[in-house]
């Protein structure tokens, strides 16, 4: 029957190695989660109103995305507010119609990373196949 000893800095050295390895694969696993936090995205909100500045309530309103096409809708609150959440950076056009009052079209509205882009729309009386058109700068 033999009996071996274990050499203390053999042993310590497997502890390093085993810890190494253990923190290496928590810190793979982390990275997926860190990297989904990233946020690359912006809000466009605003308020739909007629000539005397009262709220229009029901209106749509479209959010395009110039560059890829992507195209984003909502109705307008009782209040005539309008919130696009989380919309992907880029630049967009505004489209709001209702009823008897022109289209509304803003151009150009660019939506950065966390920030919220306001784009109020003043509704003139007319036909709905009439438009009034507004360049964000």
């Amino acid at each position: 029957m033999k009996i071996r000893f274990l050499d203390v800095m053999e042993s310590k050295n497997k502890f390093r190695v085993m810890c190494a390895l253990f923190c290496g694969l928590v810190l793979l696993l982390a990275i997926p989660f860190a990297a989904h936090a990233q946020q690359y995205s912006g809000t466009i909100t605003g308020t739909v109103t007629d000539p005397s500045g009262a709220a229009v309530a029901g209106a749509n309103v479209t959010a395009a995305n110039v560059g890829t096409n992507a195209s984003y809708a909502a109705t307008t609150s009782d209040l005539g507010s309008f919130t696009f959440a989380q919309l992907p950076i880029g630049t967009y056009e505004i489209h709001v119609k209702q009823g008897s009052f022109k289209e509304f079209i803003a151009k150009g509205v660019e939506v950065h990373t966390s920030t919220v882009t306001e784009i109020n729309a003043k509704l003139d009386v007319g036909t709905a196949s009439e438009t009034v058109t507004v360049l964000a700068r």
